[in-house]
């Protein structure tokens, strides 16, 4: 019903419901659970942040890193240059507090792939974390209430945990 009145509300939601929440079902373990019940009753709206700027359609080229920290079981988030930016990241502009980044993990100099990690973005203010720049990206030729965004990342530092690590 609320399609009939604002189809970017609906895109949005979908977004959370079935991007967001099915990445955290599939990826995650039960340390993440927790956020499942959370995201279908509408109190927690989430992102997916894979697209980037550089690769395009070639996930395989994807250029944000997750560097695996040993003394402090973390890890560091970071898009090292301009193309690294996710790109056209619906409900990130304004809406999302946490998001499934995908990045390529790295120990110990060694890239294991691409793995997908849940992350804090913003408070619950929405006010960004410190390491993530948001923006959103704006005007579009139509749904202009879906706030894609551009997301970058400088050291952000996340817990073990935030590794969605069923397969991991």
């Amino acid at each position: 019903m609320i399609l009939s009145y604002d189809l970017s509300f609906g895109t949005m939601m979908g977004v959370s419901t079935t991007l967001f929440h099915d990445t955290l079902l599939v990826l995650g373990t039960e340390k993440h659970r927790h956020y499942l019940q959370r995201i279908k009753d509408f109190e927690l709206i989430g992102c997916f942040a894979l697209t980037e700027i550089g690769h395009g359609t070639d996930v395989m080229g994807m250029e944000t890193t997750a560097t695996y920290n040993h003394e402090t079981r973390s890890f560091s988030i970071t898009s090292p240059k301009a193309t690294s930016a996710k790109l056209w990241i619906s409900c990130g502009g304004r809406s999302s507090t946490m998001a499934a980044v995908m990045a390529k993990l790295v120990v110990n100099g060694e890239n294991h792939g691409n793995h997908a990690f849940c992350v804090e973005i913003r408070d619950e203010n929405l006010v960004n974390a410190p390491g993530v720049i948001i923006g959103n990206v704006g005007e579009k030729v139509g749904v202009n209430g879906i706030d894609n965004a551009f997301i970058f990342f400088e050291n952000f530092i996340v817990p073990y945990d935030a590794l969605l690590d069923r397969f991991s």
